[in-house]
This record gives structure tokens, sequence and C-alpha cells, in this order.
């Protein structure tokens, strides 16, 4: 993780992460505060877009799930809007996350301006 302040999204919003309660507005105030957001393990549903807008903002998860249990970080999306997460801003870093689209169609990343930017361990 960089040097900036970390946020866990479920001590500093109230995220839930339990795959059934609607984490939306949690995880778009967290992002908004252009920090890095840490997501520890569990399935966060949400609607929407979310925007990882800050140059050098991190969305860091706890590790990818294995498709079957929530033994890692999912971001879940539960409506048919056409993008998850929207990345902006150069020198961003996504990793250790599982996106589900939750087969609704669209995609699940959209890049912008993400020159320097780093994903990894994502799936």
């Amino acid at each position: 993780m960089s040097c900036v302040p970390v946020i866990n999204v479920k001590a500093f919003t109230g995220a839930k992460g339990d795959g059934s309660t609607d984490d939306t507005a949690a995880l778009q105030a967290a992002l908004a505060t252009g920090m890095t957001v840490y997501l520890p393990k569990g399935v966060y549903c949400y609607t929407g877009q979310l925007l990882l807008g800050a140059v050098g903002q991190e969305l860091v998860g706890e590790g990818r799930s294995d498709g079957v249990t929530a033994n890692g970080t999912v971001l879940k999306k539960t409506d048919g809007s056409q993008y998850g997460v929207r990345v902006t801003q150069t020198q961003n870093r996504i990793s250790d996350i599982t996106f589900d689209g939750n087969f609704l169609g669209g995609s699940q990343l959209e890049l912008v301006a993400t020159k320097h930017s780093v994903f990894e361990r994502w799936s």
C-alpha cells in the first residue's frame, strides 16, 4: 500500500460486506475521500458506478475469491448499469479484488486516463 492514509471501509463508513446489504453509499463515501480504500474480506454489493477519481488513489482488497466461498474481497454489482468501477485518474492501483458482475452485462472496469496505474491480482 502507499504512504497515504488508508480507510477501512467497514470501520470508516459502516459497510457490511455480508453479500446481501447494499453497500453502495458506504463504498462511495470512502472513495470520495480520495484516500486509499481497504476492503476487508467480504462480498460488497453495490449498484450504479463507483468512482476511483483521485490521482494516486488505491482500492485494495484482502485477496481474490475462489468464486465458491467468500474467502476474499468481492465487489458484487447487483444492477444492470453499464460499468462497475470507473477509474479516471493517473497512478491508481486496484489489487486483490474479485469483480462479480452477477451476469448482468456491462463491463466491471471503465478505464479513463489511467496512465501509470496498476491493476494486480484481480479477476
